[in-house]
């Protein structure tokens, strides 16, 4: 009995005026500036990190679950319907479908500039990834190029060229296997 109305008044008198403390510094320094990341142990920490996220990105769909560790690190990010992102996954510049299902530590980097040691100054080409709908990203997956729709990224594979639809794909670089 102590320990839940110690917790209750460790959430009310801490945890809850520190994420909204850090929610309206997000919103006078800017989004690229601080990350908003919700542990797993915030009381309706879910609905939390969707209402955040609804008020910064472009556009975000019905039913969209973020894992806590998510970290979006670009405003020009537009999300469909019915998207779960796995715990610690990274999203750069994106456009997410309908019926996308992300697994755990994912990236999804939006440069796809070759760095060579003569042309440092050069600056890094960002373009934004396009996912189409009912796709799956398996675990530990790196994704640097468009998705087609029906297509499924196998665990720990770096799209680095873009994907057909209804493709199954895997391995370093990804390429084809069905």
């Amino acid at each position: 009995m102590r320990f839940s109305s110690i917790s209750l008044n460790f959430l009310n008198l801490f945890l809850y005026p520190v994420v909204w403390l850090h929610i309206m510094l997000t919103r006078f320094l800017g989004f690229y500036k601080v990350s908003c990341i919700l542990s797993k142990h915030v009381i309706f920490g879910e609905q939390l990190r969707y209402l955040y996220y609804k008020s910064q990105l472009n556009s975000l769909g019905n039913k969209v679950k973020f894992s806590y560790g998510v970290i979006l690190t670009d405003k020009n990010i537009s999300i469909g319907d019915n998207v779960r992102f796995g715990v610690n996954t990274t999203i750069a510049s994106c456009s997410f479908g309908n019926d996308v299902q992300v697994a755990q530590h994912c990236h999804f980097l939006s440069g796809r500039h070759q760095h060579f040691h003569h042309n440092l100054s050069n600056p890094q080409g960002l373009v934004s990834i396009r996912l189409e709908d009912n796709i799956w990203v398996g675990c530990g997956s790196i994704v640097m190029s468009d998705v087609g729709s029906n297509s499924v990224i196998g665990a720990g594979s770096v799209v680095t060229k873009s994907i057909y639809r209804d493709s199954v794909v895997a391995g370093v670089p990804a390429k084809g296997i069905k």
